[in-house]
């Protein structure tokens, strides 16, 4: 909810599964951390080899460990009527991309609950897995992956319990708060605050583990501090605007005059007259007023130049776009500009190109909105 590109993997129960840029970074930290530090530690008798293809095997089962936490959350919601647009693994696990906020204290409990029971039942499951391969002899490579899966899922579960919003905890405490007080933003204001109180609890603490050498331990605690407390500020000031924003729908916000392409038009007319005219660099490709997809500067940019005369965009287009409803409040378009990590989406009625929403107009509303109020 807080990242913006990704790479699309599969999709479960109907749900699209994506990876954040950022949890690369992620995989490399976890694995090297693994082999370097926990395993040399816990398992002496492995080398250093072994360590590191363990280190892989245990980072790729605690992502999907991880895709399992998000995936409790989602069935739950939608049993509970909200629906879920993707699941994405990033930096620090994963989130769920809810369209709306839960209808009901009572659901937003159960949704967030069930996230860190599935971690425990998972570590639960690895925990048992790790006892069969000791008594069974199936060798101290099993023993130490399950092991320690069975730990990190443990600690992620209990982790994701603290009433630090937006984590799990802090869900379930901003459920409380909402069930007796009746007012979702004051909730959500009152458990965002719990949320920077542990972040900076964990960057103290952190800062006190570098202090006793241990570097490791310590640059994650203040990573995961910086990422809580801007994790929720950004969630608060997103329930603030939804509340503002009310039932106003993207139509009323929209600009629909708005530049678009022909699929005949070449990179290079592409960039000359529309990409530095236009100082934009993302448009919508429109043939007979059906939008075709969209393209983007950063594609264009790995084009060789001397091609950009031959290809046109049709060869460097996107056909699968983020696009919103006029009818679709304006909220869910601000969530879904948030997800995407875009200035603007295209607003689409069936395949007919109607304009633009973009961040600015959606601040420029809001703008209004409370100089009426204050006036």
């Amino acid at each position: 909810m807080f990242f913006g590109g990704g790479i699309k993997l599969i999709r479960i129960f109907g749900i699209d599964i994506y990876i954040d840029y950022s949890w690369f970074v992620i995989f490399f930290l976890v694995t090297w951390s693994l082999a370097m530090g926990v395993f040399p530690v816990a398992f002496p008798q492995l080398g250093l080899t072994t360590n590191f293809i363990l280190g892989v095997i245990t980072s790729v089962l605690f992502f999907i460990s991880a895709l399992g936490h998000e995936i409790a959350h989602s069935l739950v919601a939608r049993a509970n009527g909200v629906s879920i647009n993707k699941i994405t693994l990033f930096l620090f696990g994963g989130a769920a991309q809810l369209t709306d906020e839960p209808p009901s204290a009572k659901a937003e409990f159960k949704m967030a609950i069930a996230g860190p029971l599935s971690s425990l039942v998972i570590a639960s499951f690895f925990e048992a897995l790790s006892f069969l391969g000791f008594y069974r002899h199936l060798g101290l490579p099993f023993v130490a992956v399950t092991s320690t899966l069975a730990v990190i899922n443990f600690w992620l579960g209990i982790f994701n319990l603290f009433p630090g919003y937006p984590l799990d905890g802090g869900r379930v405490f901003r459920a409380i708060i909402w069930y007796f007080i009746k007012d979702l933003r004051k909730a959500t204001r009152y458990a965002s605050f719990g949320g920077h109180i542990l972040a900076l609890l964990l960057i103290f603490f952190g800062v006190f583990e570098i202090s006793l050498n241990n570097l490791i331990g310590g640059i994650w605690a203040i990573l995961i501090g910086f990422f809580l407390s801007q994790a929720a500020e950004s969630s608060y000031q997103q329930v603030k605007f939804r509340e503002d924003l009310g039932e106003t729908q993207v139509k009323e916000l929209m600009t629909e005059e708005a530049a678009s392409v022909s699929p005949e038009t070449t990179i290079k007319k592409l960039v000359d007259d529309y990409f530095l005219k236009l100082k934009t660099d993302e448009l919508p490709v429109v043939e007979n007023g059906e939008i075709l997809g969209v393209v983007s500067a950063s594609v264009v940019e790995d084009v060789p130049e001397k091609e950009w005369p031959k290809l046109k965009v049709t060869d460097v287009m996107k056909k699968e776009i983020v696009d919103v409803l006029p009818t679709d409040k304006a909220s869910l378009a601000l969530k879904k500009i948030s997800g995407s990590g875009k200035e603007r989406l295209p607003v689409v009625k069936g395949k007919k190109f109607l304009g633009f929403i973009s961040l600015g107009d959606i601040e420029y509303y809001l703008a209004l909105k409370k100089r009426k109020r204050l006036g």
